[in-house]
């Protein structure tokens, strides 16, 4: 590992070279401002306003944190062409001319989302969508050359119902500075990531998380990582996918540990149980492209030949069903034995053995604030001070209604509507807003 100083570049930032068997990565060096936020602010030190201002205006260098950026770092072959809606391929060597240069942030895997600007984000989606996109960011306060052991590390998996999302939504900056290794892993999503036929095909985005902690069990250590220290952290999705490696085999001993953040894959939610039900929404996705035949085979085939855009926009209006997405992770004998549930339920009587690691899970604050973002409805509001009781009790309705709770419904309503009610004040709209994120 060298590190170099191009001419002409701000102080902030140096060239850092890290050599792998696959091939020789530059990636930067990049100083933080050592602001409230970092590990080792000094709770004395008074900050003067200028303290904020960007580059290119020097920011004092005393007392920074360094941190080292490896960004858009590929990690298997592009799942493009004959690899499309494949099992991913290992790379074998970094693509283009040596070394690659991992400054920029890569293109996030295909999906649905809104790229143009909104009512509450008032700028474009600002990365790229694209069928290649299994790339990971890598964040770490040290490298091999020059730390005196390894640091422990994390592969975060990201959230969005494994429909939307990437590793970009999530800079692993100010956790690096704490003394870990962060890597942030872009995985395939929705029909890309786990169309299924309900046998081998599908589960492909579970598929690209195991492949990607492979490479980190493989490379990690030129970074300043120990291979033998890794905890996989998820949020929503990533939760989920966390839970589905400690119960597969074929994860073993890829990781030590899991944070499982606002997710569980025991949810209904959160996989396919019947491989019949799988099978049958490709079928539904083939109608909506054209691609209808008696033999299952020739529709996935078909689908094949559709293009990206094609294929989003024909899985956008038909994505939820029963109150949940046409594609997840599926049940198939082989990436997922059997249902999480069984398999959590059947461990004491032998039928079941996951991987036993240190589990942590729990519920994040303010976790709502992405649909609150997509609720048309606010664009009525000129502020969120004018959510109201009312208005919190209308989302709790549509909840009810639309995860198809039959027995009593008013009594979970209202049971739902006192947890969530700050009885002091009910009607201290702060503590409405604070609850319906909630």
């Amino acid at each position: 590992t060298s590190t170099t100083k191009r001419s002409g570049k701000s102080h902030h930032k140096e060239e850092v070279i890290i050599r792998l068997s696959i091939g020789e990565i530059i990636g930067q060096k990049v100083i933080i401002p050592n602001l409230p936020w970092t590990a080792f602010q000094d709770p004395n030190e008074q900050i003067p306003p200028d303290r904020n201002s960007p580059e290119p205006n020097p920011l004092p260098l005393l007392n920074n944190v360094t941190i080292f950026t490896f960004l858009g770092v590929p990690y298997a072959e592009p799942p493009l062409g004959e690899r499309r809606f494949k099992a991913p391929q290992q790379l074998i060597h970094l693509p283009g001319d040596s070394p690659f240069i991992a400054f920029t942030l890569p293109p996030v895997c295909a999906q649905d989302i809104e790229t143009k600007p909104t009512l509450f984000i008032n700028s474009p989606y600002p990365y790229q969508i694209n069928e290649d996109c299994l790339y990971l960011n890598i964040y770490t306060p040290t490298i091999a050359s020059v730390s005196e052991s390894a640091l422990p590390v994390i592969v975060f998996f990201h959230g969005g119902n494994f429909q939307t999302g990437s590793a970009n939504d999530w800079p692993g900056h100010v956790l690096a500075s704490h003394g870990i290794v962060v890597v942030n892993v872009n995985y395939r999503l929705g029909p890309f990531g786990f169309m299924s036929l309900g046998d081998e095909k599908g589960n492909y985005g579970i598929k690209d998380q195991r492949v990607a902690l492979n490479w980190v069990r493989q490379h990690i250590s030129a970074f300043g990582g120990d291979p033998n220290a890794v905890t996989i952290v998820g949020h929503d999705a990533g939760a989920v996918s966390a839970g589905i490696h400690m119960l597969s085999p074929l994860s073993r001993n890829l990781f030590r540990s899991v944070v499982a953040m606002s997710g569980s894959e025991v949810s209904y939610h959160s996989t396919i149980g019947k491989p019949s039900l799988a099978f049958n929404n490709t079928i539904k996705l083939g109608r909506y492209l054209g691609c209808v035949h008696p033999v299952a085979n020739e529709v996935w085939n078909c689908i094949l030949t559709r293009s990206t855009d094609d294929i989003v926009q024909a899985v956008s209006p038909t994505n939820i069903e029963f109150n949940r997405y046409l594609f997840l992770p599926t049940v198939d004998g082989k990436e997922l034995l059997a249902h999480p549930l069984w398999l959590l339920n059947n461990v004491k009587n032998g039928l079941s053995n996951p991987f036993t690691v240190p589990y942590l899970t729990g519920i994040n604050t303010e976790d709502g604030i992405e649909a609150i973002l997509e609720d048309r409805t606010l664009g009525e509001f000129t502020d969120f001070l004018q959510i109201t009781h009312l208005y919190m009790r209308s989302w709790i309705i549509e909840y009810t209604f639309r995860h198809n709770y039959t027995m009593n419904r008013e009594a979970i309503i209202e049971a739902i509507e006192s947890f969530y009610t700050y009885w002091p004040d009910p009607s201290d709209v702060w503590k409405i807003r604070k609850n319906l994120l909630n």
